[in-house]
Parts: structure tokens; sequence; C-alpha cells
């Protein structure tokens, strides 16, 4: 996804697939600077992922994509598939999927979020 760095730290709230109406896992990352005096906020990642386990079989299917601080989608990853044999797509951040991603997380995190599950 482009943070190749190890001076990269991470702050997130993720919701289990569990507690989620949906059935996925969501996730809110920021990642930050640490290499400076201040922590500097870089770039936001919103993520969710499905995982169907069937007969000892897994399907995945997931959803990355990257924000600028401002909320401009940069860049997305797609990856569907079984375990294993999961084929990985670039999403481009103007695409009509990163906006539809976009979307409907933003509408996730800001409605239907029970805020005592998340996790840190």
């Amino acid at each position: 996804m482009g943070f190749d760095s190890h001076l990269v730290d991470t702050r997130g709230l993720y919701l289990k697939a569990a507690d989620a109406k949906d059935g996925r896992e969501h996730s809110f990352v920021v990642y930050e600077l640490t290499d400076k005096k201040d922590m500097l906020p870089r770039e936001i990642l919103l993520g969710r992922i499905r995982v169907k386990d069937q007969n000892s079989v897994k399907e995945i299917d997931t959803m990355r994509l990257r924000l600028s601080l401002d909320g401009k989608p940069i860049k997305g990853m797609h990856a569907a598939g079984v375990a294993g044999k999961v084929k990985h797509r670039s999403v481009p951040g103007d695409s009509a999927q990163a906006k539809e991603f976009l979307a409907a997380e933003s509408k996730f995190w800001l409605t239907e979020v029970d805020l005592a599950k998340l996790v840190k």
C-alpha cells in the first residue's frame, strides 16, 4: 500500500466482524510520521474485510483505501478469492469503486458503529 518506511507508526480503531451488522471487520487507521520532533498525521486508511469459512475453505474479500488528510481518495486495493489464491487489484482513487467504498464506509462509521464495541 505504499507504507514502506520503518518510521511509520499507526493509530487505529477497529470493529470486529462479530460486532458489525454486515459481518465484516472494519478499520480506520491514521498513519503518522515518527521521524520528526512532532508526530504529524500523514494519511488515513479505511478498510473492511469479510472472511467466509465453509467446509475448511476460506473465502476472502477485502478492500483498503488510502485517503489524504482532507478525505480525498489516493489509491485502493481490492483482494478477493479463496485463501492461497487471492487476486489483488489496484483501485485508482478517482474510480467509481473507490468513491462508492468511501461513501459506504463514511456512512458506516458515522451512523452504524456502536462506539462501545470499538477496539484500539
